[in-house]
């Protein structure tokens, strides 16, 4: 009960900044949830559609597959291609690995409230530019990273669903005016 409590308080210190009114419970429900899968994954639990675990032979393959591309590599912008183009097969396990569990994750994660954060968010494209500037303003000129515009695309679409998954698993959600405003980001209200 008091882990519950812990959690709801985390989620809801989060959503603070992001939502307001339905959407930020909404946004605190999603959050708890997602916590207490990544806890039924350690507990082992029975319950199909509770937990992460099946997608630990993909974070498996995503490190075997870093390893023997990075032996091979001709430089390290290839490097970062590779892992941040492979590392969208996680969402994509997550989201349509178990077709038992599309209902679940569809009704507990796949909402107006949630695609219109992901959609307010800064630009993320922008926002991976600036972190790549940074460290290519650590590194020598021609250690400098170069991140390819593929690479942006696939992982700025990984955490929406129905771009993720085969056309007709998931169903973008059809938004009323009111979810549209009840997502605040950062401080402002997005376009």
């Amino acid at each position: 009960s008091s882990g519950i409590n812990a959690e709801y308080g985390v989620a809801k210190s989060a959503s603070m900044g992001f939502c307001q009114g339905g959407c930020r419970l909404e946004l605190n429900d999603m959050l708890v949830y997602f916590v207490e899968m990544i806890d039924n994954s350690l507990r082992n639990s029975k319950d199909e559609c509770s937990h992460m675990r099946h997608i630990s032979d993909t974070v498996y393959e995503l490190i075997d597959n870093v390893v023997t591309y990075a032996a091979e590599a001709d430089s390290v912008s290839d490097v970062v291609n590779f892992v941040l183009r492979r590392m969208t097969s996680i969402p994509r396990a997550w989201w349509c690995g178990r077709e038992e569990c599309v209902d679940k994750l569809d009704m507990k994660f796949n909402s107006c409230c949630s695609l219109q954060m992901l959609k307010k968010a800064p630009n993320r494209e922008v926002n991976m530019r600036r972190i790549f500037g940074m460290v290519n303003g650590l590194l020598e000129e021609e250690e400098q990273l170069q991140i390819k515009r593929k690479t942006y695309s696939m992982v700025h679409k990984m955490l929406m669903p129905d771009r993720v998954c085969d056309t007709g698993v998931y169903e973008q959600p059809i938004c009323d005016g009111e979810a549209k405003e009840a997502v605040l980001i950062y401080g402002y209200y997005g376009n």
